[in-house]
């Protein structure tokens, strides 16, 4: 059917958001009235029976309201009808929001509903109608990644057949900054993406059921059964600019499931990881509690109070940890340590008791495919299913045994174990999402009972579901070195807006600034341990550092060690900057990790520049792009220079270095 000889079969508007329903079975959205672009849906049962809008056949449109979390909302469902399966997509709109919400029902007319895909938002080619966006060659795709782990990082990349991003994504121009933003706002039952569409060219379809590589999984998606099955809610939201589209979907998020608030600070302190691995013992830990409590007087929360964490360590005299725990308390400072509840640990063995009365070992819990076969370890690291009651009993007394020991902080770590697909003990856990959310509501429920608040690090994890930790770290390990800074910086870019919406805090991971013994490399220049340290402080944010302060260490390098952390890392009007626990929002969102980022907060304009070349460069920014004052006079916080600027704002840096602003 050409363009032509469509119809609209209904309309409705509010005051900016508003659909057409059109008689091929596709949906425009309208914003302010002017057509943006248009979709189908489709779906298809687990026995492969599909049912598609383009050809199915449709039946009539109803009108309705509902109440959701984010208001009274108007709404607009079409049936349709195909192999004996009927497919509602339901489209809502607030009145006085920008953006429309879509979801798909199935329904199976012969009994039960089963399915593994539901696609409720599939576009076709763009029509001439739409916005210009769709039909450029200079579109980019944002890419964002099911979870942090193996290094992977955020894209803004031309769309290719079978491209895909999690959750969410935008289709943008990188110039003018307008885009579509498209994600899922349901994250307790589906994994969700938005991929690439391989049979129509310029064309995405956001579909609930996807389980592959990127989500560690080589079993199918679990399948979703009910009376009928609805899909996740996707969100169509058209922006002026990609950023401020990016922020929306963020608080809708919140909205619907509000982040874990954190009654305290931003937390400051130490890590053992980068600067230990797995070998720290008790005296290396003391150390670095005294290097902080007694040498970086401006380094901590506005209190003075900060962490002192061991992680991924096994072994250590647990009677001695507890004596320590309490002389760090009796002089103020905290404590924090590490689990990994969803795998079983290769340090540990297979061959471990579970706590509590069970009897089973961790290997009897090791997540199956349905022919009984054992599941990849992605990380060499074995999933458990986290549905056992056994699983459950364990966690529940580990945990009980952390709050004993007089921890405040926990990290856990390799979280996406838990939502591989796979059989599972509980049948009314249908998919992976389901198992790993449950896990995490029994790791929240008893951290609750604690008599303090236990603050709650996700590590390793997928970025979503949230709203089930205080923090996420927004990469995978990165350490000192100017390649760890633009991958800590790569998360920023495309991803700052998860602070204080997803997550209270981003985590930039452990700030190393001198040397880390995991990853065996040099010592890092001073250069980039300060581009580091900035890194961190703009990310809004966890500040631990981690590096070996001594005692098992040379005389000499123990020195500059130390010295080097004073440098850089007891600067009160930095580290004020990072207290607020605001993440700086990217200049640019490009194909490259951008220089400059930027953020107001309390009236206070900030921003900081970055040269990753190890070349001396000259960074500039105009300031209109930027938003900031065609005028205005800055200080370089971290070395403490002012000057002027007039229309452009430069910053030199030598290689590798790094500047944060503050205007006057």
């Amino acid at each position: 059917m050409s363009n032509s000889e469509l119809t609209v079969v209904a309309q409705r508007s509010g005051q900016h958001a508003g659909v057409e329903i059109l008689s091929n079975g596709a949906f425009f959205y309208l914003y302010n009235g002017r057509k943006i672009h248009w979709a189908h849906s489709s779906a298809e049962s687990a026995d492969g029976r599909r049912i598609n809008t383009r050809t199915a056949q449709m039946g009539e449109t109803l009108f309705g309201s509902l109440s959701t979390e984010l208001g009274e909302a108007e709404t607009v469902t079409t049936l349709f009808f195909e192999n004996g399966l009927t497919l509602e997509r339901e489209i809502q709109f607030i009145p006085d929001a920008d953006y429309l919400i879509v979801r798909a029902y199935l329904k199976d007319e012969g009994g039960e509903t089963a399915t593994r895909h539901i696609a409720p938002i599939d576009t076709p080619y763009p029509s001439p109608e739409g916005d210009p966006l769709f039909l450029e060659l200079d579109q980019k795709m944002l890419l964002v990644p099911y979870d942090n782990d193996m290094w992977v990082r955020y894209e803004s990349t031309p769309l290719r057949p079978g491209r895909r991003s999690y959750d969410v994504s935008a289709i943008y121009n990188e110039e003018n900054r307008h885009a579509l933003v498209l994600g899922a706002l349901d994250h307790k039952v589906w994994k969700n993406a938005v991929t690439c569409s391989g049979f129509d060219a310029r064309s995405v379809v956001c579909e609930s059921g996807v389980a592959d590589l990127g989500t560690h999984d080589v079993v199918p998606h679990g399948i979703v059964r009910g009376e009928k099955v609805a899909s996740a809610r996707f969100v169509m939201l058209w922006t002026e600019d990609v950023r401020d589209g990016m922020e929306l979907f963020g608080t809708l998020c919140s909205i619907i499931h509000p982040p874990i608030q954190w009654p305290g600070k931003v937390p400051f302190g130490f890590n053992t990881y980068s600067g230990f691995g797995g070998r720290v013992d008790l005296p290396s830990w003391q150390v670095a509690g005294d290097l902080i409590h007694e040498e970086l007087k401006s380094f901590g929360d506005e209190d003075g109070v900060t962490y002192i964490n061991l992680d991924a360590t096994f072994g250590l005299d647990e009677n001695e940890m507890r004596k320590m725990v309490d002389a760090f308390h009796a002089r103020g400072q905290k404590c924090g340590t590490y689990a990994a509840p969803f795998v079983g640990h290769r340090r540990l063995g297979l061959d471990h008791k579970l706590l509590g009365n069970s009897g089973l070992t961790f290997a009897d819990l090791l997540l199956r495919d349905e022919e009984g076969r054992l599941l990849p370890t992605p990380d060499s690291l074995a999933p458990l299913d986290v549905t056992h009651p056994a699983w459950e009993e364990h966690m529940r007394l580990h945990l009980k045994h952390i709050i004993d020991m007089g921890f405040d902080y926990l990290k856990i770590d390799f979280l996406a174990h838990a939502a591989m697909e796979g059989v599972h003990y509980d049948p009314s856990c249908m998919t992976g999402r389901q198992a790993l959310v449950h896990g995490y509501e029994v790791i929240v429920d008893e951290l609750s009972k604690a008599d303090r608040p236990i603050f709650l690090s996700l590590s390793i994890a997928p970025l979503f579901p949230h709203g089930y930790g205080h923090a996420r770290r927004q990469c995978c390990d990165s350490f000192g070195h100017s390649d760890d800074v633009r991958y800590v910086l790569n998360a920023l870019n495309y991803a700052w807006w998860t602070n204080r919406k997803l997550y209270a805090f981003n985590d930039p991971d452990h700030i190393t600034l001198y040397q880390s013994i995991v990853d065996k490399r040099s010592v890092t220049l001073e250069e980039e341990a300060r581009s580091r340290y900035n890194s961190a402080v703009i990310s809004g944010t966890v500040m631990l550092l981690s590096d070996n302060y001594g005692p098992h260490n040379d005389e000499e390098t123990i020195k500059a060690v130390h010295a080097r952390a004073a440098r850089i890392a007891d600067n009160e009007r930095l580290n004020a900057v990072a207290r607020e626990g605001v993440a700086f929002r990217p200049v640019e969102i490009k194909d490259s990790t951008t220089q400059v980022y930027t953020s107001v907060n309390n009236g206070k304009r900030r921003a900081a520049f970055f040269n990753y070349s190890s070349e001396p460069a000259t960074v500039s920014v105009t300031a209109s792009r930027a938003n900031w004052p065609q005028k205005g006079t800055v200080t370089d916080i971290n070395r403490n220079i002012t000057w002027q600027y007039d229309t452009v704002l430069s910053v030199a840096l030598a290689p590798y270095d790094s500047a944060v602003l503050e205007w006057e």
